[in-house]
């Protein structure tokens, strides 16, 4: 893990954060159709492996990630957030994925950390 020091400037990375999460959730429902007994334990993998794989990043942020599965049915999914915060440290992401069947919204939230 890198070590930060104060003063250092670290800056959120949107794209390498979205890039974490399409890999974990690409690796988790990438190839499989919906089926709701498994949405349960799909979310919590994909948010667990993406927390860890942004941890591993040894960046001075809190995280929170948070996924959202939804089947494919024809009706409209719209999602929405906001944040009131310091955009010079902190930062978030969305990520939409879907393939045949259903769709995956991960929101990610990162808030830097007081050093």
């Amino acid at each position: 893990m890198e070590e930060y020091h104060s003063g250092d400037e670290v800056s959120f990375s949107p794209d390498e954060a979205s890039n974490l999460v399409k890999e974990c959730v690409e690796g988790i429902i990438g190839g499989v159709d919906y089926n709701q007994g498994k949405v349960g334990q799909w979310t919590a993998s994909i948010v667990e492996q993406s927390l860890t794989h942004l941890v591993k990043q040894g960046k001075p942020f809190k995280y929170i990630v948070n996924c959202a599965v939804m089947q494919k049915s024809g009706a409209g999914l719209h999602t929405a957030c906001s944040c009131y915060w310091d955009t010079t440290t902190d930062g978030s992401c969305t990520v939409r994925w879907e393939n045949r069947t259903m769709y995956c919204v991960v929101n990610v939230f990162a808030v830097g950390l007081a050093m």
